[in-house]
């Protein structure tokens, strides 16, 4: 997904920090507790953990639409652009988000 990245297997490592805030691990707890301005802020996702789902979401998101428009439409030129131009938008938001997250 996306450009080569100097990360390998950032994919995975994604998975498994996504699933220990949806299973609630003491890591997940990590990211939905912090301090600002001296005041705890409990039940809120860390920005690290918010730019991560994010980008999934979009990657995730984008790859399925543009495959979805593909299979649909027996790969016309059309939807090859739709694919194409959803998979650049994705890029983009994965471009920005690691920027907070640091993976991939």
């Amino acid at each position: 997904m996306g450009e080569p990245s100097s990360e390998p297997g950032w994919l995975p490592v994604t998975y498994s920090l996504l699933s220990q805030v949806t299973h609630s691990t003491p890591t997940g707890l990590a990211h939905t507790a912090r301090y600002v301005d001296g005041t705890l802020r409990a039940h809120d996702i860390s920005p690290e953990m918010l730019a991560l789902a994010l980008d999934v979401a979009c990657l995730g998101s984008a790859r399925l639409i543009g495959l979805s428009s593909l299979l649909l439409t027996r790969g016309d030129d059309t939807a090859k652009q739709y694919a194409l131009g959803l998979e650049e938008r994705a890029l983009a938001v994965h471009n920005t988000a690691r920027l907070v997250h640091w993976l991939g």
